[in-house]
């Protein structure tokens, strides 16, 4: 599985990057939802901008 991941980043790096944050966005706000009962928005705009940052460093290097 590790090494259809690897080919998958290579072959497609920008949608492998958008599917790590999105499905680690999903399990940190369904965490802190189970445990706080509340989401924390605050930390959206950082991980779309750190993401942003991300995708451009890796389209630059293409």
């Amino acid at each position: 599985m590790y090494k259809k991941w690897l080919a998958y980043t290579h072959q497609f790096p920008r949608k492998s990057i958008l599917l790590a944050v999105f499905i680690g966005s999903l399990f940190g706000i369904l965490g802190e939802y189970v445990v706080n009962k509340d989401v924390r928005w605050e930390g959206l705009f950082p991980v779309i901008f750190l993401t942003a940052i991300q995708v451009y460093l890796v389209s630059r290097k293409k």
